[in-house]
């Protein structure tokens, strides 16, 4: 014969199992949640491009060709750029640019020294977006440095840091979807004008 005693000891066990399972949903959920919305870590690097994704090393161009040396009195300073570049390699960066418009982008700049691109317009449907890494600026910038030796006659292995240096160039950069489709893109090292106190453009 069941007693009531017995009848109240299994519904609170009963209940114990419930409760403790809802108490391990509730604790599994939120950490999960909390995964997949945890912020990353934002990039620091100057840039007026629309979308700039989390740091890593990015190599997202390929076939840089036509480099042409434009380097005059008014060019940026060879030192600012190299100093840019390895504020941009320190942990990398991943720059996403869009075609509707046919503008010019700043990609990075330090001091006197800016970097751009324009993706040109009309080779993909409007709304499709160009990568461009932090490999691509080092690639420009060996690119450049090895126009600039070889206009000297190879005297020298490196640039001096205050000479002016100017350049531009194409490259293929990869389209943010299509992995296997690229836009083609005009690419620039050009002079900036920061606003330092007692330093003139």
């Amino acid at each position: 014969m069941i007693t009531t005693t017995f009848f109240l000891r299994v519904t609170l066990l009963a209940l114990g199992l419930a409760f403790t399972g809802t108490t391990t949903t509730a604790l599994v959920l939120p950490s999960t949640t909390a995964l997949e919305l945890s912020p990353t870590n934002s990039p620091t690097n100057n840039s007026s491009d629309p979308l700039i994704l989390p740091r890593s090393d990015h190599w997202e161009c390929k076939n840089y060709a036509s480099t042409v040396d434009e380097s005059s009195r008014i060019s940026p300073r060879w030192g600012d750029c190299t100093t840019m570049l390895a504020n941009v390699q320190a942990k990398g960066a991943l720059w996403k640019f869009p075609n509707w418009n046919g503008a010019q982008y700043e990609v990075a700049h330090y001091m006197t020294c800016a970097f751009g691109i324009t993706v040109l317009a009309g080779q993909h449907p409007q709304g499709s977006w160009a990568k461009v890494g932090n490999h691509d600026l080092m690639m420009i910038l060996d690119l450049i440095r090895g126009v600039k030796i070889k206009n000297v006659g190879g005297k020298s292995k490196d640039i001096d840091k205050e000479a002016k240096v100017g350049g531009k160039g194409r490259m293929e950069c990869y389209l943010d979807v299509l992995r296997g489709k690229t836009f083609e893109v005009e690419w620039g090292l050009y002079h900036y004008c920061p606003h330092v106190e007692g330093l003139y453009c």
